[in-house]
Parts: C-alpha cells; sequence; structure tokens
C-alpha cells in the first residue's frame, strides 16, 4: 500500500524520546488506524516533521529513492524501517533537528545507503530491546552521534563516516570493516577500569564486555574489529572510577547525576598528563602518561556544577541542573554548549566558540560573555538573558522562545559634552512566544551616591540593534566615575537591567568643546564668546569679561591644558 505523506492524522499522542507530544501537522503516521501496514517510497518524498511508525507498521524506502525529513523517524512497537541503496536527507536548519530512533521491538535496517546531514551532526538512538542494522552506510555530510539504551543492540558493517558511540544500559555493539569512530568507553555507578587504549588510527580488534580482565561492572557489549580512524573518548558517570594509561584520548567526559556537587577549575584542551588525578564529586579520573584533547562535563539531575577559568570542549546541562560558566570558554573541540529541560546556566565573562542550544525550559544568564560560533538556538519554551553580551550574528529564537538583549556600552568621555551612549535594547521572540518589547530606559549614579539614579533620558518606545540608545547631557563639572543602568521593560515581568561604568574626564580648561583636544575649534568658541561678552567667557571666574579673561585663556590654550 502506498502513502502520501499529506495524509495526516493530527491526534495521535507521542511521548517517547523527544517527538511532539501531540502529532504536529506536519507529522506522518504510519500503522495507527491501519495496524500493520506497509508503506513503500520509490521516489523522492518530502516531509516536513516526524515520520512516526506504530503497530507493526513497515516503511521501505526502495533503490534510487530519497526520503528527506525534517524531523525524527521513529519505529516504535515493533515496526520495521528499511532502506535500500536510497538516500536519507535531513535538511537541519541546527544540529540534532533530525535523527532515527528505534525503540521497543523495532528494527531499523539500512544497505547501501547514504545519509546527507546538511553538515550538522544529526542523532541514532536505540532504546528497549530494539535493533539497528546498518551495511555499507556512507554519512556524507554530517556526523551522526549514536546512543544505546536499555537492552537496545546495533551492527555495523562497511560503513564510512560512522559516527560516535555512548554506550548505556546492557546494550550491544559490533562494528567491522568501518571507518571515522568515535568509541566512548562509558563508566557505570560501580564500574573502575584501568586500561590502555589501543592507538587511534587503525584498529584490529577492541572489546569492551563485562568479562574484560581491565575492568568491571561493564554492563555493556562493544566490539570494534577491523576498523580504521578510530578514536577514543571516556564517558564518566557518577560514581565510576577511571585509570587510564599510555593513550591518545580525544574527549573525557564526566556526567554529573542526582544531587552531585562539583567545581571544575584551571583545566586547558589539548593536555598532556605524566601522572595526574582528578576527583569531581564522585567522578573520579586518573591519567598516567595520556593525552587529553577535550574536556566535557555534563549536569544532570539535580547537579550544581562549577566550571571556572577553563577552556573545555562541550559543557550540557539537563534536568533540573544549575551550571556556573565562569571566566572560562568552551573551544567546541569536544562538541558545544546546551541548556535542556528544566536547567539553568550563567555565563559570566565567558566565551563560547562553538554552537550554542536552548531548549525546553531552560534559562540562560548570559552576563559580560562572548558567542562567536554559527549556530546559536533557543528554541520551544526557553529564555536567555544576554547582559552587555556579543553574538556573531542574532541567535534563531524558535516556538515559544525568547531573548532579551541588553547591552549598554562603557563610556569613557570628557564632561562637559552631549556623549553617545550606544547599545542594544530589543526582545527577539519565537513565532509562537508571549514576549513582547515595551520600551527602554537609561539611569545614572555617582559613587557618591550609589542608591541615586537618575533619568538620563526619557524613555524610549523603539527598540536598538547596536546603535544609539540615548545622548547624556554633561556638565564641566560632572567628571567622576559613574554607573549607567539600561533598564528593557517588556510586557510580562520585571524589567530586564544591564550596567556598565563611566568615567568622565574633567576637561582641560582651554577645551571649551570638551573633545579632549586644544585646538582651533576652542580657540575660535572662546573668541566668539569674548566678543558676545557672555558668562562663558569669564575664563577667570572673576564676574567680569575683560582681557584678563582673554590673556588666561591664551596661557591655557599655549600650553594645551
Amino acid at each position: 500500500m502506498r502513502r502520501t505523506p499529506a495524509v495526516v492524522v493530527a491526534a495521535a499522542a507521542v511521548t517517547t524520546l523527544g517527538l511532539s507530544a501531540t502529532a504536529r501537522a506536519e507529522d506522518w503516521i504510519i500503522g495507527l488506524s491501519d495496524p500493520n501496514e506497509v508503506v513503500e517510497l520509490s521516489s523522492p518524498t518530502q516531509v516536513d516533521g516526524d515520520i512516526i511508525l506504530v503497530n507493526s507498521a513497515t516503511l521501505r524506502v526502495l533503490p534510487g529513492a530519497s526520503l528527506s525529513l525534517t524531523g525524527k523517524l521513529a519505529a516504535l512497537h515493533t515496526s520495521h524501517v528499511e532502506f535500500d541503496h536510497a538516500l536519507l536527507h535531513f535538511p537541519q536548519n541546527y544540529a540534532y533537528q533530525s535523527g532515527i530512533i528505534a525503540a521497543d521491538q523495532s528494527v531499523v535496517s539500512l544497505s547501501d545507503t547514504n545519509i546527507d546531514g546538511n553538515h550538522r551532526s544529526f542523532g541514532v538512538s536505540g532504546v528497549g530491546s530494539a535493533h539497528i542494522d546498518y551495511q555499507r552506510v556512507n554519512v556524507v555530510t554530517g556526523f551522526s552521534t549514536w546512543a544505546l539504551f536499555e537492552h537496545a543492540s546495533a551492527t555495523i558493517r562497511a560503513c564510512q563516516n560512522t559516527g560516535e558511540f555512548v554506550p548505556f544500559g546492557t546494550t550491544s555493539l559490533d562494528i567491522a570493516d568501518s571507518e571515522g569512530i568515535l568509541f566512548w568507553l562509558t563508566l557505570f555507578n560501580g564500574t573502575s577500569v584501568d586500561l590502555a587504549f589501543p592507538a587511534p588510527g587503525a584498529v584490529s580488534s577492541f572489546v569492551a564486555s563485562p568479562s574484560v580482565p581491565w575492568g568491571t561492572g561493564i554492563p555493556y557489549t562493544a566490539s570494534i574489529t577491523n576498523a580504521s580512524n578510530v578514536r577514543w573518548g571516556v564517558m564518566a558517570r557518577s560514581g565510576s572510577s577511571g585509570t587510564f594509561r599510555d593513550s591518545e584520548i580525544l574527549g573525557v567526559g564526566s556526567y554529573f547525576e542526582s544531587d552531585a556537587q562539583a567545581v571544575v577549575q584551571g583545566l586547558a584542551t589539548n593536555t598532556y598528563l605524566t601522572d595526574s588525578t582528578f576527583q569531581w564529586a564522585d567522578v573520579r579520573h586518573r591519567f598516567v602518561n595520556c593525552s587529553v584533547r577535550a574536556w566535557n562535563f555534563y549536569a544532570a539531575d539535580r547537579t550544581r556544577l562549577s566550571v571556572r577559568n577553563s577552556i573545555v570542549g562541550e559543557c550540557h546541562a539537563y534536568g533540573d541542573s544549575v551550571v556556573e560558566f565562569l571566566q572560562s570558554t568552551c573551544d567546541g573541540s569536544g562538541g558545544f554548549i546546551s541548556v535542556d529541560n528544566n536547567a539553568t546556566m550563567l555565563m559570566l565573562q565567558a566565551t563560547n566558540l562553538s554552537q550554542m542550544t536552548v531548549a525546553g525550559n531552560a534559562i540562560v544568564y548570559a552576563l559580560y560573555s562572548s558567542f562567536t560560533g554559527f549556530d546559536f538556538d533557543v528554541k520551544d519554551n526557553a529564555i536567555m538573558l544576554m547582559a552587555n553580551s556579543q553574538s556573531f550574528g542574532d541567535p534563531a529564537v524558535r516556538n515559544n522562545a525568547g531573548v532579551f538583549d541588553v547591552n549598554i556600552e562603557p563610556v569613557q568621555a570628557v564632561a562637559g559634552a552631549a556623549i553617545p551612549i550606544r547599545g542594544s535594547a530589543r526582545v527577539l521572540a519565537g513565532p509562537d512566544a508571549p514576549f513582547q518589547f515595551e520600551a527602554y530606559a537609561i539611569q545614572y549614579h555617582d559613587l557618591e551616591q550609589p542608591n541615586k539614579w537618575i533619568p538620563l533620558a526619557a524613555p524610549v518606545f523603539t527598540p536598538v540593534d547596536t546603535g544609539d540608545l540615548a545622548s547624556w547631557t554633561t556638565r564641566r563639572d560632572m567628571g567622576g566615575v559613574y554607573t549607567l543602568r539600561l533598564s528593557l521593560f517588556h510586557n510580562l515581568g520585571d524589567p530586564v537591567a544591564a550596567e556598565i561604568g563611566a568615567f568622565l574626564q574633567t576637561p582641560c580648561p582651554a577645551d571649551r568643546n570638551c573633545d579632549a583636544f586644544v585646538n582651533a575649534d576652542d580657540f575660535d568658541l572662546f573668541a566668539e564668546a569674548f566678543d558676545g561678552g557672555t558668562t562663558d567667557a569669564d575664563f577667570n571666574a572673576d564676574g567680569f569679561v575683560n582681557g584678563d579673561d582673554y590673556d588666561a585663556f591664551a596661557e591655557h590654550f599655549e600650553a594645551g591644558c
């Protein structure tokens, strides 16, 4: 039976593995009203959404056909997905927008098939007792991240640009005759290992299993045979201990769970360790004659993690965790930064050179920070506050998400001039978000009266994106140190504010226009006031405008002060 993706059952409930709780109008559900339904695609097909298979349904993509999918391809229950000499295209706008999910007792089989990830990473997940089989599969662009949970299994033969693999649970992974592999040796609560990884590159045989002599407490079995371009990573979960000797490790991940509290500081990427031990909460690493390319950190559940004065490769926050990323840099050598679920991240004087993803109900406070990656996404119901922070281009704000951009540039000027105040004051809202910009206002105070805020100008009701916010009219006697506060008002709560310092230099007496220079412009201004007999020409402040004022001004003018 052939079925077009335009036929949709929009009321089906889907609650598995990140799929929408209710299928969207674009989703294609196979097998819901017709158990054992078989769909065969023999020509190019595009689906703007997810494809979900239930009730022992089957989807076959026949030789020469292609499937382009913006969402997830999910096989549930006892369903089957088969690609044979075909193309699977994920035209993703951001990393991990798309992927493959095999759950329950489903089977996903790809043979002699190309996968195009649009130069972005995508996920491949096995859950329950599902099985995924790849035979001669080539990932032509992008990179696949495999995660196997519970009792899932995967068999991979003669594949190119195969991907990275993270095993969880009592899973089984069998890779042979393939290239482009990053295997993460995952350590669990109670796991202890002491080993040397094979040299990266060509690997004839490597096995991790419950019976290996170099470790205890490994629940899964993973076998790599006759493979090339193999690299190694460590994913240490709470309660694990690992000793690694004489190894080149691409990434060391520390995955904190439950109520862990950890402080990480002073790390740098591309590190060689002669004999070093790190104990972060209940995760222990020891490295003897090892090189570590990247340090990755993951906070789950109710973890409290603080990363300080470090250069790391990746940092993720999940669950109800809280992460402080302080005076640190994520250089992307191990991945990117993401904040998801109900997690909170504070970034203070931080730099992210990689991708940034804020999703779920997460909140990110970015203060005095910088984001230079090209992929910067804020989606779902997430909120991000960027206070005096900069990004390379605007973040892509999707769904119900909102970004509050409040940026005021430091001021250093001569008192007495009209000083332009520059920055940004705007709200970036997703298409379904309730957030709306209302106005912004700027205030100031000096150090002697820190609690007395003075309006700098009238409120402004038009947002500004990196431009002039206001003009600060100052007097010559206002030299000193000030604090400027920019408050952004919106429709859903208290204003969002950012503060910055301002230094006003007391002007030289001969600097009549307060531009920090003494030149002919200043002489002309004094001469004009002198000829008019105005009080501005009373240079010596004796209450009279006469030759004494001219002589005093000339003396300062000639001295340049």
